[in-house]
């Protein structure tokens, strides 16, 4: 089974239309360069899924279920990388890459001998608003402690890493403590504390990517587009919060901060590396400064990395710039 989904076809048509090369030397192994796309060389790629559709915890609401995957020659104990995909909180799955970089990236951490468990949190909804998938991330790191030895997991060296939204959950629940998020009970005795962070393009403040939904915008695309427009403007902050706009306008505001970063106080102690695109209009590199400040100022070691004309979902990234932001990976998770 292919894990990730792979463009070749279409990549290399265009390639042939457009006359870009196919790079002759793979950036990472089993990743190539065509044109101006990433693609996965799946002769040559080094995963291998060793777990899929693990239930972690069930209750009313549903259940939780990871996939684990790790090199193909690992056989090992090995430190874990917990991964939540993005997709605006409300949509996509753990199967699910930002495509193509997080799939890049992936193949480093794995030759690197890490195990990586993907994550199906929770989506947001308005019976299911984003504690639940906050709590969802916190219970995974519960249950990979509880079941180390079984799953060859080396709960000495724990990683949360997300794209976009999912960064976000897992921010909230590395920072967090304890007695925050509480979840599966059958999980209680174990500890969610976790080693790093990695976060690509998370939102920090989540207020800001909403705030076009609540500002006049809002009221002229009722005005004119009442059936088309405005539900679009709506729906994100409807199933993040389970309130609706204009109707609970300051309850809304109000849930949007407290389920904010930056609204954490005493936040813990895990060191975090954030990539963030300087072209990115979806979320703001705004948000990886805002990080940045208020990790330093609680005394939490912080390492932030903007690339030059990269957009979100680390679209419209160069060759060499891919390189640098696996080195970064790389030297980060050493130190950590």
């Amino acid at each position: 089974m292919r894990y990730f989904n792979s463009k070749l076809f279409r990549i290399f048509v265009k390639c042939i239309i457009t006359g870009k090369p196919v790079t002759s030397e793979p950036l990472l192994r089993g990743v190539v360069y065509c044109g101006d796309e990433y693609i996965v060389d799946w002769e040559n790629v080094n995963y291998k899924l060793e777990h899929q559709d693990l239930v972690c915890k069930e209750d009313k609401v549903g259940s939780v279920k990871i996939d684990i995957l790790s090199s193909k020659e690992n056989n090992s104990e090995s430190p874990v990388i917990i991964y939540s995909h993005g997709g605006e909180w409300n949509k996509c799955n753990k199967t699910y890459v930002h495509r193509p970089m997080i799939e890049v990236l992936f193949q480093r951490l794995v030759d690197l001998g890490y195990r990586v468990v993907s994550v199906d949190y929770r989506l947001c909804s308005p019976n299911t608003p984003v504690e639940v998938a906050i709590t969802d991330i916190k219970d995974v790191v519960r249950w990979v402690k509880k079941n180390a030895k079984e799953y060859m997991f080396d709960t000495t060296k724990l990683t949360l890493m997300g794209a976009s939204a999912g960064s976000h959950i897992s921010m909230m629940a590395a920072y967090s403590n304890d007695d925050k998020y509480l979840g599966d009970a059958g999980l209680a005795d174990y500890s969610s504390e976790v080693h790093s962070m990695i976060n690509c393009y998370g939102p920090v403040e989540v207020l800001r990517p909403f705030r076009y939904r609540t500002s006049s915008v809002v009221w002229m695309a009722k005005l004119l587009f009442p059936k088309v427009l405005y539900p679009m403007f709506r729906d994100v902050s409807y199933d993040f919060s389970g309130l609706k706009f204009p109707e609970q306008a300051k309850e809304l505001r109000a849930y949007m901060k407290l389920h904010s970063v930056t609204t954490i106080k005493n936040p813990r102690n895990v060191p975090t590396l954030t990539i963030h695109g300087l072209n990115d209009f979806t979320v703001q590199p705004t948000n990886a400064r805002i990080l940045n400040r208020y990790l330093i100022r609680n005394g939490v070691d912080s390492t932030m990395r903007l690339y030059k004309g990269v957009s979100h979902s680390l679209m419209m990234s160069k060759p060499e710039q891919v390189i640098c932001m696996a080195n970064e990976i790389e030297e980060f998770l050493a130190k950590n």
